[in-house]
Parts: C-alpha cells; sequence; structure tokens
C-alpha cells in the first residue's frame, strides 16, 4: 500500500542558510528535490510552506512553490529583529491535520528548530513516521536524533537534477536556423530516472510495475510513448549501461527487476575535464564577472531604446557598443537569461520556429546589474547538474572558478 505524506516547510529556515551557502547563486535552495525526497515516501497530499512572501529571499521562490502546488501561508515578521512565527503557525496546523486527516502516515518537517522536537515526539506517539530534512549545520542535534529520519538538504539538492525546462511557446517545433545548438538540450527521460534514483535512494533492485508506479507520482504527466517506445520494458532497458545495470528476473514470482546504479555511482563517474569541456564547448562560459556586468548594462540599455528587441538585435547592439565577443558567445550568453530568467517572449506571441528572431521584453520587476549575475550563474549550474546528475553545486561552482584562473 503506498503511504500517505504531508510536508510542511519553514521556508526562511531554508533559504536563508541556502543564499548564505551559495551566495553566487539567485535561487539556491532546490525545492523540487526536497518535494522529490517526500515523494519517495508516498502520495504527497498536504504540502504547505510558511513565510513573509512579500520579502527577499522567500519571495524569489514564490512562482517556484506554485508550480509544484504548495499551498502558501502568509506569515509577515513580527518582531523586531525580523523573526516570524511560522514555527508556532506550522506546529498548530500539523496537529490540525493529525486530527483531521488520519490516513497520513509520514509527516515531513522542512526545518531546524529545535522547538519542533516537541511536536516530533507527539507525533510520534501517535504512531507517525516524522522525517525533517533541513541544512546539516542548522539542524539541531537534538532534533536529527529524534526523528525517525533526517535528510541533509546539502545531500538532497547537491545530487539531483534541477527543475524542469520552461516551457516554450506554443507552436510547430523546428530547428533552430542560426546552425548552433541551443543551451537546453531534449531530453529521453533520463532526468526523471535519476530523480526517482535520488527519491528512493536505490540500492536494490526494484520491480519494473513498481518503479513505473514511482514515476507517475514524481511525474504524473509520465509515460514511455513519449519517449517512442511501446513497452516500459524497452523505455528502461534502454538505459542499460548508463543509469540501468542489467534486468533480472524475481526468482519467488519471475518478474522482471531492475537493478539500478545508485546516485553515488553516478556522482563519481562524472570527471571535472568533462564538465570543464562542456563548460567551454557547449555553455560558452564567460568567466569573466567584469564583461559580464558590462554585458548586463548595455543589454538592459538595449531594451529601454527598442522596443521589444530580438536576440540578435540585443547582439547587434552588443557589437555596436564594443562587446567583443563572437555572435555564438553572445548568443549562449543570452539564452541563458532568456525564457523569464530575465527576458521572456511577449504575451500573445506566435511562435516563428526561431527563438532568435522572436521579440523579447524584460521581466517585471526587472532586477538592477548587480542581480542579474547571480541569475547568470544559477543558470549555468543547472544546466551544469543537468548534464551531469550526481554533481554537487559546491563541486560545479568550484569547476566554474578553475576555468575563470
Amino acid at each position: 500500500m503506498t503511504g500517505k505524506v504531508a510536508l510542511y516547510l519553514d521556508f526562511e529556515n531554508l533559504a536563508i542558510p541556502a543564499r548564505e551557502k551559495y551566495p553566487s547563486l539567485e535561487k539556491p535552495l532546490d525545492v523540487s528535490s526536497v518535494l522529490d525526497y517526500a515523494t519517495g515516501h508516498g502520495n504527497v497530499l498536504i504540502k504547505r510552506a510558511y513565510a513573509d512572501w512579500s520579502k527577499k529571499p522567500c519571495s524569489l521562490y514564490v512562482q517556484d512553490l506554485m508550480e509544484l502546488a504548495f499551498d502558501l501561508v502568509f506569515i509577515p515578521h513580527m518582531t523586531s529583529n525580523g523573526k516570524n512565527a511560522a514555527d508556532l503557525r506550522m506546529a498548530m496546523d500539523t496537529l490540525d491535520d493529525l486530527q483531521s486527516s488520519s490516513c497520513i502516515d509520514t509527516y515531513i518537517i522542512g526545518s531546524g528548530d529545535t522547538d519542533f522536537i516537541h511536536l516530533i515526539r507527539k507525533l510520534q506517539a501517535r504512531g507517525k513516521t516524522v522525517a525533517v530534512v533541513g541544512f546539516e549545520g542548522c539542524v539541531g542535534h537534538i532534533v536529527q536524533k529524534n526523528c525517525n529520519e533526517f535528510r541533509s538538504i546539502e545531500d538532497l539538492m547537491g545530487d539531483l537534477p534541477s527543475e524542469p525546462e520552461p516551457r516554450k511557446p506554443e507552436g510547430p517545433e523546428k530547428q533552430d536556423d542560426s546552425g548552433e545548438e541551443d543551451l537546453d538540450e531534449g531530453s529521453n527521460g533520463r532526468d526523471l530516472i535519476v530523480r526517482y534514483i535520488k527519491s528512493k535512494d536505490i540500492r536494490k533492485p526494484v520491480l519494473l510495475s513498481t518503479m513505473k508506479q514511482d514515476l507517475l507520482r514524481l511525474d504524473p504527466s509520465f509515460s514511455e510513448r513519449k519517449y517512442c517506445f511501446g513497452s516500459f520494458m524497452n523505455y528502461i532497458v534502454s538505459f542499460e549501461g548508463d543509469v540501468l545495470v542489467r534486468i533480472d528476473n524475481d526468482p519467488h514470482t519471475g518478474q522482471p527487476l531492475a537493478v539500478l546504479k545508485s546516485i553515488d555511482d553516478l556522482a563519481s563517474a562524472v570527471n571535472d575535464v568533462e564538465v570543464t569541456q562542456y563548460l567551454h564547448s557547449k555553455l560558452m562560459y564567460q568567466h569573466d564577472q567584469g564583461l559580464r556586468r558590462k554585458i548586463y548594462a548595455e543589454a538592459l540599455r538595449a531594451f529601454k531604446e527598442k522596443d521589444k528587441p530580438s536576440i540578435e538585435d540585443i547582439i547587434n547592439e552588443l557589437k555596436e557598443r564594443g562587446i567583443k565577443l563572437s555572435k555564438a558567445k553572445l548568443r549562449k550568453f543570452l539564452y541563458a537569461l532568456g525564457e523569464g530568467r530575465l527576458f521572456r517572449f511577449p504575451e500573445g506571441a506566435e511562435w516563428s520556429g526561431n527563438k532568435n528572431t522572436m521579440p523579447q521584453v524584460l521581466i517585471e520587476p526587472t532586477p538592477s546589474v548587480e542581480d542579474i549575475d547571480p541569475i547568470y550563474i544559477q543558470r549555468v549550474v543547472d544546466l551544469i547538474r543537468n548534464k551531469f546528475p550526481g554533481i554537487s553545486v559546491d563541486r560545479a561552482l568550484r569547476i566554474m572558478e578553475g576555468v575563470a584562473l
């Protein structure tokens, strides 16, 4: 029987440590990885996040949380030092759910506050499993030792690929006539398999029938037919030599079992040289921060002077303003800032078949030049982790810094 799960996030308690750990990233907290972890315990029936959503850094995540169907509970700062009452409200809601939703088997609390120890014991006394997620150094030892399971945020988001790519405007898919590869690579569903491996902490063979049910919980839209496979077995076998070691048969039932690599196996297979080559050849990563800031400033000026410029328009403006990079490198750079990160397609824009000539508008509110760099760095890190599942944020940033030397 599939378990029933409730997930509660004291969001400020997670977002602030994430910002302190990765100050160069725009949104360093990977919420989807926490949700994947919760999904590994069963069907997540309750998803709530508590914060003052009007203030940074929590306000940066509102859209992401809404897309993941979280209920956002607004907790304004109530004291002079800026502390809110999220922990008290979370505890009250959890106890209410304990009474009204007896079907919940597992309660997952995203926080490190030692005040939650009384709540944890109350839930356990009612026969419930309690898991805690939080940053390793921010979760009290008494909480770690007394919950049923503790997982660090570093572990969860350090190994998982990033969230799915934003959807392009509707219209026929055509190859970019620039002749160059886009930053956003096509997917064969591998990212979902990696998410499954991490969420379940796979160490033993798993029945294919069970695996498909679990994948559907992670992504209800999943279907092997989306990837042109007539059966789930053929879909999984296509990953043999990659995330799949082999297919065995259960000695008792004869049903097929998938022997998958662990997330540790995937991480150990990542080679720093490969990542560096990917940064250079595929992403054309711009390591010069001074040059990056100059491009941001000139790009914003181009948007002010032109009505809905295209990527090609912006590139031409940048070249005229003395940016001495090739068009190919500028195009890659701008791709990392597009699709809603700094600019996006206007509402109602018709897909022309070439994103380079499509009109663009700045997002609102528009970030300052100083705030754009974390957006670019975040995007590069996300793409590295998409390409090389198992690599941590720390390692990706370290390799990027090495490129800059």
